[in-house]
C-alpha cells in the first residue's frame, strides 16, 4: 500500500484512493458514488484522509466537522480497506510509518490518529 502511496505521489495527484479488491460496499453504486461525492465537496482543506470502511470507532469519540454536516472527525478508526488519500495526508503516512512501528499499517494508521498526527474524516453515513 505504501508503494502506491509513492506511485500517486510521483505522479503529483492532489487526491487519490486506494481500495481493497474484496470490499463490497453496503448500498447501490449510485447511492456509493453520491455519498463519496457528497463527503469530497464538504471535505475540510485540513483532512488527510477520508475513511470509507472502517471497524472498532466509537461514535462517542468523533466530533463533528464545523460547516459539512455529512462529516464526522475519527477518533481511532481501524481499517485500510477504503480510505481516500490527499497529497498532503499521503506524505504524512509516508513519513511517519517508515520505519514500520507496528506490524500492519491497520494498527501504525490508528495510532497515529489517536495521537492527532493525521486528521481522519468519515463520511457519515459509514458511522
Amino acid at each position: 500500500m505504501l508503494s502506491w502511496m509513492t506511485k500517486a505521489l510521483d505522479l503529483r495527484l492532489t487526491m487519490f484512493g486506494i481500495f481493497e479488491d474484496d470490499l463490497v460496499p453496503g448500498m447501490g453504486p449510485l447511492a456509493t458514488n453520491s455519498m463519496i461525492v457528497g463527503a469530497l465537496r464538504e471535505l475540510p482543506p485540513t483532512a488527510d484522509l477520508l475513511y470509507l470502511e472502517f471497524v472498532l470507532e466509537k461514535c462517542t469519540n468523533m466530533s463533528p466537522v464545523p460547516g459539512a454536516p455529512h462529516l464526522l472527525r475519527a477518533h481511532r478508526p481501524v481499517g485500510t480497506g477504503a480510505i481516500i488519500y490527499t497529497a498532503k495526508g499521503a506524505r504524512k503516512v509516508l513519513e511517519q510509518t517508515m520505519p514500520a512501528f507496528f506490524p500492519a499499517l491497520d494498527s501504525m494508521l490508528s495510532h497515529l490518529i489517536e495521537n492527532g498526527h493525521l486528521e481522519v474524516i468519515v463520511p457519515l453515513i459509514a458511522v
